[in-house]
């Protein structure tokens, strides 16, 4: 249906105060929000320990609710799905969109299932509704 695209934001203020990272290398010298509990197995949280292997965590959060709002402050840098990161006023994308964390959304049955009355209306509904879903799902 669409793709999850995630890119690397800071707060304007933090840029102002630390400077902007020029590369996913330079993420090394800058403050990074990291990630624990139900999230320390996101793929996100694995590709920053692969990506930047000595970065700097001065926070850690359980959601991406939780470290948007750690960027949000200002308290550091951190991998964001752009639908979040580009909503916000007070943040800016530091560095390109990270191909590494890029999803794609899938819509899935059983093929036996595809034409159970149920189903077959909620596929159609979700095919008719792609551009709307597009907009909730990547922004």
């Amino acid at each position: 249906m669409c793709d999850s695209v995630w890119a690397i934001y800071a707060s304007r203020t933090y840029v102002q105060e630390h400077g902007r990272p020029m590369s996913i290398g330079d993420l090394a010298n800058h403050a990074m929000i990291g990630f624990d509990g139900i999230m320390q197995n996101h793929r996100v949280a694995k590709w920053l320990r692969v990506a930047v292997p000595s970065a700097r965590i001065v926070n850690r959060n359980t959601s991406m609710l939780g470290t948007l709002s750690a960027v949000k402050a200002g308290i550091g840098v951190a991998a964001l799905p752009t639908t979040l990161g580009d909503a916000e006023e007070t943040l800016v994308q530091l560095l390109p969109p990270v191909e590494e964390l890029t999803r794609s959304w899938y819509l899935l049955t059983h093929p036996d299932l595809r034409k159970t009355p149920r189903i077959a209306a909620f596929v159609d509904h979700v095919l008719d509704d792609i551009p709307a879903l597009r907009t909730a799902l990547i922004g």
